[in-house]
């Protein structure tokens, strides 16, 4: 007997869940494996990797929001009081390597 499969598959939502992502730069230009939207497709199985090791990526939500907790792959952050914003950028200045995000993530 054949499982069937889900049509679409269950994934934690968060702020930015699908938002739209740019970056600096991308390991080998190859977007389809490595893209900035992955950074923020909230699977753990993608992510962006940079082509260098000082890099930016850029965030800008769907709409503006609040928020007073950050994180990313298996780290997460609390803020001291919440922050309200529609866009946002993270500049990776030191690292050693090609710098990878997973799934930023804010609640």
């Amino acid at each position: 007997m054949l499982a069937l499969l889900p049509e679409k598959l269950d994934r934690p939502q968060f702020i930015t869940t699908d938002a739209r992502a740019m970056a600096s730069s991308v390991h080998k230009n190859d977007t389809l494996h490595h893209g900035a939207s992955y950074a923020v497709d909230s699977d753990v199985s993608t992510s962006w990797t940079a082509g260098d090791s000082l890099a930016w990526i850029t965030v800008a939500l769907d709409r503006e929001a609040t928020f007073d907790k950050w994180g990313y792959g298996t780290i997460e952050f609390s803020l001291p009081e919440p922050l309200s914003t529609g866009s946002f950028r993270m500049n990776i200045q030191q690292f050693n390597g090609r710098p990878s995000i997973y799934s930023i993530r804010l609640k």
